[in-house]
């Protein structure tokens, strides 16, 4: 028994090493690749443009953090708990009924920023950048769920689906995009292709997320 019980141990340790050797590793690359995007950007863009679509990005990603709620955090604590409990039930109402609410949560943030951008662009001559603003807004719900569905493969042991589409095939397609229109890209246009990268790296992820989802055998 004692060495049945350290053999248990053993695999427990390695599978914990390996997971964290994953998401350390992902991390990292996803820094070396997030500040490739960001000096090309500022290559493509210039120093005024990037200005512009740095500060929106910014504003935007803070918005999205505020969205979420809480909830991210919340999962990391409940999915593991339901799957070793095998309450499939619960573990798919805490995993879709989390999403849908930073969903609506940040789709309400959106549509008040819209608003007190286009208010705020009434009292002011910086008319230039308002469709960048506009377009920054509608990024919140997109940080929102970046974050949201992160923390959900992580809950079930996904490290490389937790951190491989939002931190590394997101910057790497918002390069190639900004590659494509190097020669007249704009801060609205840069914010668009981030747009265009996270809707598809999110959607990719989430299907694959709904595949690998534990749920009880029929």
């Amino acid at each position: 028994m004692p060495t049945k019980n350290k053999a248990i141990k053993s695999e427990l340790l390695t599978s914990l090493f390996q997971k964290a050797a994953i998401a350390l590793f992902l991390q990292l690359l996803g820094i070396g690749v997030a500040y490739l995007m960001q000096v090309s950007f500022a290559r493509w863009l210039g120093v005024v443009q990037y200005g512009i679509y740095e500060y929106v990005i910014s504003i935007a990603t803070f918005l999205g953090f505020l969205a979420g709620l809480g909830l991210p955090n919340c999962l990391l604590r409940f999915i593991p708990k339901y799957i070793v409990g095998e309450d499939w039930g619960k573990l798919r109402g805490i995993v879709w009924g989390s999403w849908r609410y930073v969903f609506f949560s940040s789709l309400i943030i959106t549509c008040l920023g819209i608003v007190a951008v286009v208010t705020w662009q009434q009292y002011s001559e910086l008319n230039i950048i308002l469709a960048a603003f506009i377009l920054g807004m509608a990024t919140i719900p997109l940080w929102a769920l970046a974050r949201h569905q992160r923390e959900m493969s992580r809950g079930i042991e996904q490290m490389t689906l937790a951190y491989l589409p939002s931190t590394i095939a997101f910057p790497i397609l918002a390069i190639a995009g900004g590659f494509y229109y190097r020669q007249n890209l704009s801060s609205t246009g840069a914010v668009a292709i981030v747009i265009l990268s996270l809707c598809i790296v999110l959607s990719i992820q989430l299907v694959t997320f709904n595949r690998q989802l534990p749920v009880q055998d029929p």
